[in-house]
């Protein structure tokens, strides 16, 4: 069995992980660009600007979730 010191430094070491991870991929950018794009605060203009600047945009899903969010409007 392991500790409570113990499991709750891996649960730091974790979300430390996961929040590198975030950073990394420009992850924060893209939620809020999707939350902007629902609520209408965000256009294509926005949609072009973060495909051509972000590195986790080359990832084709990624293209292609922001391209169906702005198509649906």
């Amino acid at each position: 069995m392991i500790s409570s010191k113990t499991f709750d430094q891996s649960l730091v070491q974790i979300a430390g992980k996961i929040n590198r991870c975030i950073k990394e991929y420009g992850l924060r950018d893209i939620g809020q660009l999707e939350q902007d794009l629902v609520f209408g605060d965000a256009g294509a203009k926005e949609v072009i600007s973060i495909l051509r600047s972000k590195q986790v945009c080359t990832e084709r899903e990624t293209k292609n979730r922001l391209a169906a969010k702005l198509l649906s409007f």
